[in-house]
Protein backbone atom coordinates (compact mmCIF):
# COMPACT_ATOMS: atom_id res chain seq x y z
CA UNK A 1 0.00 0.00 0.00
CA UNK A 2 2.78 2.46 0.92
CA UNK A 3 4.49 1.81 -2.42
CA UNK A 4 1.22 2.70 -4.13
CA UNK A 5 0.88 5.85 -2.00
CA UNK A 6 4.36 6.90 -3.06
CA UNK A 7 3.77 6.25 -6.76
CA UNK A 8 0.47 8.19 -6.64
CA UNK A 9 2.14 11.37 -5.47
CA UNK A 10 2.11 11.19 -1.67
CA UNK A 11 3.96 14.25 -0.38
CA UNK A 12 4.41 15.56 -3.92
CA UNK A 13 2.46 18.00 -6.08
CA UNK A 14 0.02 15.32 -7.20
CA UNK A 15 -3.70 15.56 -7.66
CA UNK A 16 -4.59 11.97 -6.69
CA UNK A 17 -6.63 10.98 -3.64
CA UNK A 18 -6.07 7.64 -1.95
CA UNK A 19 -9.36 6.26 -0.59
CA UNK A 20 -9.77 2.79 0.91
CA UNK A 21 -13.38 1.67 0.79
CA UNK A 22 -14.73 -0.30 3.74
CA UNK A 23 -11.60 -0.16 5.90
CA UNK A 24 -13.57 0.77 9.03
CA UNK A 25 -15.94 -2.18 8.70
CA UNK A 26 -13.22 -4.45 10.06
CA UNK A 27 -13.36 -2.78 13.48
CA UNK A 28 -15.35 -4.30 16.34
CA UNK A 29 -18.96 -3.10 16.37
CA UNK A 30 -19.11 -3.87 20.09
CA UNK A 31 -16.62 -1.09 20.84
CA UNK A 32 -16.83 1.46 18.04
CA UNK A 33 -20.33 2.82 18.69
CA UNK A 34 -21.79 5.83 20.49
CA UNK A 35 -23.78 3.91 23.18
CA UNK A 36 -20.58 2.26 24.39
CA UNK A 37 -18.65 5.55 24.39
CA UNK A 38 -21.39 7.51 26.17
CA UNK A 39 -21.85 4.79 28.78
CA UNK A 40 -18.14 4.67 29.57
CA UNK A 41 -17.34 8.40 29.40
CA UNK A 42 -20.70 9.85 30.52
CA UNK A 43 -19.60 11.51 33.81
CA UNK A 44 -16.40 12.97 32.30
CA UNK A 45 -16.18 16.74 31.83
CA UNK A 46 -14.83 17.64 28.37
CA UNK A 47 -13.81 21.08 27.06
CA UNK A 48 -13.57 20.67 23.28
CA UNK A 49 -17.15 21.23 22.11
CA UNK A 50 -17.67 23.63 19.22
CA UNK A 51 -20.99 25.46 18.76
CA UNK A 52 -22.45 26.16 15.29
CA UNK A 53 -25.43 28.45 14.72
CA UNK A 54 -27.92 28.43 11.85
CA UNK A 55 -27.40 31.32 9.42
CA UNK A 56 -29.26 30.23 6.27
CA UNK A 57 -32.09 27.71 6.08
CA UNK A 58 -32.86 28.22 2.39
CA UNK A 59 -29.42 27.26 1.06
CA UNK A 60 -29.47 23.84 -0.63
CA UNK A 61 -26.06 22.20 -0.87
CA UNK A 62 -24.50 18.87 0.09
CA UNK A 63 -27.70 16.96 0.78
CA UNK A 64 -29.32 19.23 3.40
CA UNK A 65 -30.99 22.64 3.33
CA UNK A 66 -29.31 24.38 6.25
CA UNK A 67 -26.04 26.25 6.55
CA UNK A 68 -24.26 26.84 9.84
CA UNK A 69 -21.49 29.12 11.14
CA UNK A 70 -18.91 28.47 13.86
CA UNK A 71 -19.43 30.51 17.02
CA UNK A 72 -17.71 29.59 20.27
CA UNK A 73 -16.44 26.82 22.56
CA UNK A 74 -18.44 24.96 25.20
CA UNK A 75 -17.65 22.72 28.16
CA UNK A 76 -19.97 19.99 29.34
CA UNK A 77 -20.02 16.39 30.42
CA UNK A 78 -20.22 13.63 27.85
CA UNK A 79 -23.55 12.66 29.44
CA UNK A 80 -24.97 16.15 28.76
CA UNK A 81 -23.80 15.86 25.16
CA UNK A 82 -25.69 12.58 24.87
CA UNK A 83 -28.83 14.34 26.15
CA UNK A 84 -28.35 17.03 23.51
CA UNK A 85 -28.07 14.45 20.70
CA UNK A 86 -31.14 12.60 21.98
CA UNK A 87 -33.15 15.84 22.11
CA UNK A 88 -32.09 16.79 18.61
CA UNK A 89 -32.95 13.36 17.23
CA UNK A 90 -36.36 13.62 18.89
CA UNK A 91 -36.87 17.05 17.31
CA UNK A 92 -36.07 15.69 13.83
CA UNK A 93 -38.22 12.59 14.23
CA UNK A 94 -41.24 14.66 15.27
CA UNK A 95 -40.67 17.31 12.60
CA UNK A 96 -41.54 20.06 12.51
CA UNK A 97 -41.85 20.20 16.31
CA UNK A 98 -39.40 22.45 18.13
CA UNK A 99 -37.81 21.45 21.42
CA UNK A 100 -37.36 23.84 24.37
CA UNK A 101 -33.84 25.16 25.05
CA UNK A 102 -31.63 22.70 26.86
CA UNK A 103 -29.70 23.65 30.01
CA UNK A 104 -26.14 22.40 30.46
CA UNK A 105 -23.47 23.13 33.08
CA UNK A 106 -19.81 23.87 32.42
CA UNK A 107 -16.77 22.88 34.50
CA UNK A 108 -17.40 25.53 37.19
CA UNK A 109 -21.14 24.86 37.44
CA UNK A 110 -22.37 27.82 35.39
CA UNK A 111 -25.59 27.09 33.47
CA UNK A 112 -25.73 27.63 29.70
CA UNK A 113 -28.62 27.38 27.29
CA UNK A 114 -28.35 25.42 24.05
CA UNK A 115 -30.94 25.86 21.31
CA UNK A 116 -31.48 22.30 20.12
CA UNK A 117 -33.42 23.49 17.07
CA UNK A 118 -30.90 25.99 15.63
CA UNK A 119 -27.53 25.09 17.13
CA UNK A 120 -25.17 22.20 16.44
CA UNK A 121 -22.60 20.96 18.94
CA UNK A 122 -19.45 19.25 17.62
CA UNK A 123 -17.27 17.06 19.90
CA UNK A 124 -13.67 17.50 18.75
CA UNK A 125 -10.29 15.81 19.31
CA UNK A 126 -11.19 13.21 21.97
CA UNK A 127 -7.90 11.26 22.42
CA UNK A 128 -8.73 7.59 21.94
CA UNK A 129 -5.43 6.39 23.41
CA UNK A 130 -6.00 8.29 26.67
CA UNK A 131 -9.71 7.64 27.29
CA UNK A 132 -10.49 4.47 25.31
CA UNK A 133 -7.27 2.42 25.01
CA UNK A 134 -9.25 -0.74 24.26
CA UNK A 135 -10.39 0.87 21.02
CA UNK A 136 -6.76 1.42 20.02
CA UNK A 137 -5.93 -2.22 20.74
CA UNK A 138 -8.81 -3.28 18.50
CA UNK A 139 -7.74 -0.88 15.72
CA UNK A 140 -4.12 -2.07 15.69
CA UNK A 141 -5.29 -5.68 15.70
CA UNK A 142 -7.91 -5.49 12.95
CA UNK A 143 -6.58 -2.92 10.47
CA UNK A 144 -4.91 -4.70 7.55
CA UNK A 145 -2.53 -1.76 6.90
CA UNK A 146 -0.31 -0.16 9.51
CA UNK A 147 -1.01 3.52 8.84
CA UNK A 148 -1.10 4.68 12.47
CA UNK A 149 1.31 7.06 14.26
CA UNK A 150 4.47 5.24 15.28
CA UNK A 151 3.60 2.25 13.11
CA UNK A 152 5.73 0.25 10.72
CA UNK A 153 5.53 2.86 7.94
CA UNK A 154 5.82 5.97 10.15
CA UNK A 155 9.07 7.77 11.00
CA UNK A 156 7.78 8.43 14.51
CA UNK A 157 8.56 4.83 15.45
CA UNK A 158 12.20 5.82 15.97
CA UNK A 159 11.21 8.35 18.68
CA UNK A 160 10.05 7.31 22.14
CA UNK A 161 6.36 7.72 22.95
CA UNK A 162 7.22 10.26 25.65
CA UNK A 163 9.07 12.41 23.11
CA UNK A 164 6.34 12.50 20.46
CA UNK A 165 3.61 15.12 20.08
CA UNK A 166 0.03 13.99 20.46
CA UNK A 167 -1.09 12.93 16.97
CA UNK A 168 -4.13 10.82 17.74
CA UNK A 169 -6.10 8.89 16.82
CA UNK A 170 -8.84 11.25 17.98
CA UNK A 171 -12.60 10.74 17.97
CA UNK A 172 -15.10 13.21 16.45
CA UNK A 173 -18.86 13.07 17.06
CA UNK A 174 -21.41 15.50 15.63
CA UNK A 175 -24.87 15.87 14.10
CA UNK A 176 -24.88 16.63 10.34
CA UNK A 177 -24.04 20.18 9.30
CA UNK A 178 -20.82 20.93 11.22
CA UNK A 179 -17.59 21.42 9.33
CA UNK A 180 -13.84 21.90 9.67
CA UNK A 181 -12.61 24.70 7.41
CA UNK A 182 -9.57 24.56 5.10
CA UNK A 183 -6.24 23.82 6.72
CA UNK A 184 -3.02 21.82 6.31
CA UNK A 185 -2.39 19.44 9.20
CA UNK A 186 0.58 20.34 11.38
CA UNK A 187 1.08 23.43 9.17
CA UNK A 188 2.30 21.18 6.36
CA UNK A 189 4.65 18.91 8.36
CA UNK A 190 2.54 15.76 8.78
CA UNK A 191 0.32 13.44 6.77
CA UNK A 192 -3.09 12.53 8.12
CA UNK A 193 -5.71 9.84 7.84
CA UNK A 194 -9.47 10.19 8.26
CA UNK A 195 -11.71 7.17 8.85
CA UNK A 196 -15.49 7.65 8.67
CA UNK A 197 -17.26 5.22 11.03
CA UNK A 198 -20.86 6.43 10.99
CA UNK A 199 -22.70 8.89 8.79
CA UNK A 200 -21.06 10.56 5.79
CA UNK A 201 -18.28 13.13 5.35
CA UNK A 202 -18.02 15.54 2.45
CA UNK A 203 -14.38 16.35 1.64
CA UNK A 204 -12.92 19.17 -0.46
CA UNK A 205 -9.20 18.74 -1.11
CA UNK A 206 -6.93 20.93 -3.23
CA UNK A 207 -3.93 19.66 -5.14
CA UNK A 208 -0.42 20.29 -3.83
CA UNK A 209 0.25 24.03 -4.15
CA UNK A 210 3.18 26.32 -3.45
CA UNK A 211 2.80 28.85 -0.64
CA UNK A 212 1.88 31.77 -2.88
CA UNK A 213 -0.85 29.78 -4.66
CA UNK A 214 -2.19 28.62 -1.29
CA UNK A 215 -2.64 32.26 -0.31
CA UNK A 216 -4.57 32.92 -3.52
CA UNK A 217 -6.78 29.88 -2.94
CA UNK A 218 -7.55 30.97 0.63
CA UNK A 219 -8.48 34.45 -0.66
CA UNK A 220 -11.03 32.81 -2.96
CA UNK A 221 -12.46 30.59 -0.22
CA UNK A 222 -12.75 33.05 2.67
CA UNK A 223 -14.63 35.68 0.67
CA UNK A 224 -15.07 38.92 2.58
CA UNK A 225 -13.86 37.45 5.89
CA UNK A 226 -10.33 37.93 7.19
CA UNK A 227 -8.91 34.55 8.13
CA UNK A 228 -5.20 33.72 8.00
CA UNK A 229 -4.01 30.56 6.25
CA UNK A 230 -1.72 29.77 9.19
CA UNK A 231 -4.56 29.74 11.72
CA UNK A 232 -5.82 26.48 13.16
CA UNK A 233 -9.14 25.40 11.60
CA UNK A 234 -11.31 26.17 14.67
CA UNK A 235 -9.28 29.10 16.03
CA UNK A 236 -11.41 32.23 16.36
CA UNK A 237 -9.41 33.84 19.18
CA UNK A 238 -8.40 36.95 17.21
CA UNK A 239 -10.82 39.82 17.57
CA UNK A 240 -12.65 40.76 14.41
CA UNK A 241 -11.90 37.50 12.57
CA UNK A 242 -14.66 35.01 11.86
CA UNK A 243 -14.19 31.56 10.42
CA UNK A 244 -15.58 31.50 6.86
CA UNK A 245 -18.60 29.45 5.85
CA UNK A 246 -18.50 26.24 3.85
CA UNK A 247 -17.48 26.99 0.23
CA UNK A 248 -20.17 27.49 -2.38
CA UNK A 249 -20.30 25.91 -5.84
CA UNK A 250 -19.15 29.19 -7.37
CA UNK A 251 -16.04 29.25 -5.19
CA UNK A 252 -15.21 25.67 -6.21
CA UNK A 253 -15.52 26.67 -9.89
CA UNK A 254 -13.15 29.63 -9.34
CA UNK A 255 -10.60 27.27 -7.77
CA UNK A 256 -10.81 24.99 -10.81
CA UNK A 257 -10.25 27.93 -13.16
CA UNK A 258 -7.13 29.00 -11.27
CA UNK A 259 -5.65 25.47 -11.47
CA UNK A 260 -6.07 24.42 -7.82
CA UNK A 261 -7.90 21.25 -9.00
CA UNK A 262 -10.26 20.87 -6.01
CA UNK A 263 -11.55 17.34 -5.54
CA UNK A 264 -15.01 17.05 -3.99
CA UNK A 265 -16.02 13.59 -2.78
CA UNK A 266 -18.03 11.89 -0.03
CA UNK A 267 -16.79 9.31 2.46
CA UNK A 268 -19.39 6.72 3.34
CA UNK A 269 -19.40 4.77 6.61
CA UNK A 270 -16.26 2.64 6.73
CA UNK A 271 -14.24 4.64 4.16
CA UNK A 272 -10.72 5.95 4.78
CA UNK A 273 -8.88 8.80 3.03
CA UNK A 274 -5.16 9.57 3.16
CA UNK A 275 -4.26 13.29 3.12
CA UNK A 276 -0.78 14.23 1.92
CA UNK A 277 1.22 16.72 3.94
CA UNK A 278 0.82 20.30 2.83
CA UNK A 279 -2.52 19.85 1.01
CA UNK A 280 -5.37 22.18 1.96
CA UNK A 281 -8.57 20.29 2.76
CA UNK A 282 -11.89 20.69 4.57
CA UNK A 283 -14.51 18.31 6.02
CA UNK A 284 -18.26 18.60 6.52
CA UNK A 285 -20.62 16.16 8.22
CA UNK A 286 -23.52 15.10 6.03
CA UNK A 287 -26.87 13.44 6.69
CA UNK A 288 -26.23 9.73 7.21
CA UNK A 289 -27.76 7.17 4.90
CA UNK A 290 -28.86 5.10 7.90
CA UNK A 291 -31.47 5.99 10.52
CA UNK A 292 -29.02 7.49 13.03
CA UNK A 293 -28.61 11.30 12.98
CA UNK A 294 -25.07 11.20 14.41
CA UNK A 295 -21.78 11.25 12.50
CA UNK A 296 -18.72 9.54 14.03
CA UNK A 297 -15.19 9.53 12.66
CA UNK A 298 -11.63 8.98 13.85
CA UNK A 299 -8.57 10.84 12.52
CA UNK A 300 -4.85 10.95 13.20
CA UNK A 301 -1.60 12.51 11.98
CA UNK A 302 1.54 10.59 11.07
CA UNK A 303 4.80 10.86 9.12
CA UNK A 304 4.69 8.63 6.05
CA UNK A 305 8.23 7.30 5.59
CA UNK A 306 8.17 6.28 1.92
CA UNK A 307 9.50 3.12 0.26
CA UNK A 308 12.12 3.92 -2.37
CA UNK A 309 15.19 6.08 -1.82
CA UNK A 310 13.71 8.88 -3.93
CA UNK A 311 10.36 8.67 -2.13
CA UNK A 312 11.97 8.77 1.32
CA UNK A 313 14.02 11.82 0.33
CA UNK A 314 10.96 13.58 -1.12
CA UNK A 315 8.87 12.92 2.00
CA UNK A 316 11.56 14.17 4.39
CA UNK A 317 12.47 17.20 2.26
CA UNK A 318 8.86 18.33 1.98
CA UNK A 319 8.36 18.22 5.76
CA UNK A 320 11.70 19.92 6.47
CA UNK A 321 11.01 22.75 4.02
CA UNK A 322 7.62 23.41 5.59
CA UNK A 323 9.09 23.25 9.10
CA UNK A 324 11.77 25.78 8.11
CA UNK A 325 9.09 28.06 6.66
CA UNK A 326 7.09 27.79 9.90
CA UNK A 327 10.18 28.61 11.98
CA UNK A 328 10.74 31.85 10.06
CA UNK A 329 7.07 32.77 10.45
CA UNK A 330 7.13 31.80 14.16
CA UNK A 331 4.50 29.08 13.66
CA UNK A 332 4.58 25.80 15.52
CA UNK A 333 5.18 22.58 13.54
CA UNK A 334 3.53 19.38 14.67
CA UNK A 335 5.86 17.03 12.79
CA UNK A 336 9.23 16.64 14.56
CA UNK A 337 10.89 15.72 11.28
CA UNK A 338 14.46 16.62 12.29
CA UNK A 339 14.30 14.53 15.45
CA UNK A 340 12.77 11.63 13.54
CA UNK A 341 15.47 11.86 10.85
CA UNK A 342 18.32 11.85 13.36
CA UNK A 343 16.88 8.97 15.40
CA UNK A 344 16.18 6.94 12.25
CA UNK A 345 19.73 7.48 10.96
CA UNK A 346 21.15 6.39 14.34
CA UNK A 347 19.05 3.23 14.34
CA UNK A 348 19.94 2.29 10.76
CA UNK A 349 23.68 2.90 11.29
CA UNK A 350 23.67 0.79 14.44
CA UNK A 351 21.81 -2.01 12.68
CA UNK A 352 24.18 -1.99 9.70
CA UNK A 353 27.22 -1.93 11.98
CA UNK A 354 26.00 -4.97 13.91
CA UNK A 355 25.27 -6.83 10.68
CA UNK A 356 28.70 -6.08 9.19
CA UNK A 357 30.44 -7.29 12.34
CA UNK A 358 28.53 -10.55 12.28
CA UNK A 359 29.55 -11.31 8.67
CA UNK A 360 32.99 -11.38 7.05
CA UNK A 361 32.89 -9.10 3.98
CA UNK A 362 34.33 -10.32 0.70
CA UNK A 363 36.98 -7.92 -0.66
CA UNK A 364 37.04 -7.63 -4.42
CA UNK A 365 39.26 -5.49 -6.62
CA UNK A 366 37.44 -2.92 -8.69
CA UNK A 367 40.33 -2.28 -11.16
CA UNK A 368 43.42 -4.21 -12.29
CA UNK A 369 46.88 -3.34 -11.01
CA UNK A 370 48.90 -1.78 -13.80
CA UNK A 371 52.22 -0.01 -13.86
CA UNK A 372 51.52 3.66 -13.33
CA UNK A 373 53.70 6.40 -14.75
CA UNK A 374 54.65 9.78 -13.41
CA UNK A 375 54.22 11.15 -9.90
CA UNK A 376 50.99 9.22 -9.25
CA UNK A 377 52.69 5.81 -9.41
CA UNK A 378 51.16 4.24 -6.32
CA UNK A 379 50.75 0.61 -7.31
CA UNK A 380 54.52 -0.09 -7.55
CA UNK A 381 57.23 1.20 -5.28
CA UNK A 382 60.96 0.35 -5.47
CA UNK A 383 60.35 -2.61 -7.70
CA UNK A 384 57.85 -4.23 -5.35
CA UNK A 385 54.09 -4.33 -5.56
CA UNK A 386 52.52 -2.18 -2.86
CA UNK A 387 49.26 -2.73 -1.04
CA UNK A 388 46.34 -1.51 -3.18
CA UNK A 389 44.67 1.70 -2.03
CA UNK A 390 41.12 1.91 -0.67
CA UNK A 391 39.95 3.24 -4.04
CA UNK A 392 40.91 -0.03 -5.69
CA UNK A 393 38.90 -2.17 -3.28
CA UNK A 394 35.21 -2.59 -2.50
CA UNK A 395 33.39 -4.58 0.19
CA UNK A 396 30.76 -6.87 -1.20
CA UNK A 397 28.33 -7.97 1.53
CA UNK A 398 25.19 -9.98 0.98
CA UNK A 399 22.43 -8.08 2.81
CA UNK A 400 19.00 -9.51 3.61
CA UNK A 401 15.93 -7.68 2.36
CA UNK A 402 15.35 -6.06 5.76
CA UNK A 403 18.81 -4.51 5.72
CA UNK A 404 18.36 -3.38 2.13
CA UNK A 405 15.22 -1.48 3.19
CA UNK A 406 17.11 0.16 6.04
CA UNK A 407 19.91 1.11 3.68
CA UNK A 408 17.36 2.77 1.38
CA UNK A 409 16.05 4.69 4.40
CA UNK A 410 19.54 5.92 5.28
CA UNK A 411 20.29 6.98 1.70
CA UNK A 412 17.01 8.83 1.46
CA UNK A 413 17.50 10.65 4.77
CA UNK A 414 20.96 11.84 3.76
Amino acid sequence: LCRSLESWGVGAMGEEQVIIKGLGRRLSHELWNTPYLFQKLGPMMYHRFRRYCLVDSSHTQGGFEKRYEEKDWLSMTIGDYQRYLDAREKMLSEAPKEQPPMLIYDCVGRPQEVDVNRELIYLLDLPAQSYTPELMVDMRKRMPFDLLPGGENCLLRYVSTNGRPQMGPNLYISPPGTYTWFHEDGHGTVDSGHLCLQGRNEVVMLRGLCNSNKEVAIDVLRGCRSFDIHRLPHDSSRRGQRIPLWPTAEQIRRLRRMGASPSVFVLEAGDYVHINRGRLHAFRKMTPAEDSQVCVSVAWDWLCQGVTTEGIEKEARKAMNNAERNRHKKISSLGIIRTCTLRAAEAVCASLHRHLLSRQPTIVHTRPFTRAKGRNASTYKKGRRSTPSCRSMACKVDLPSEMEDRLKLLRGLQ
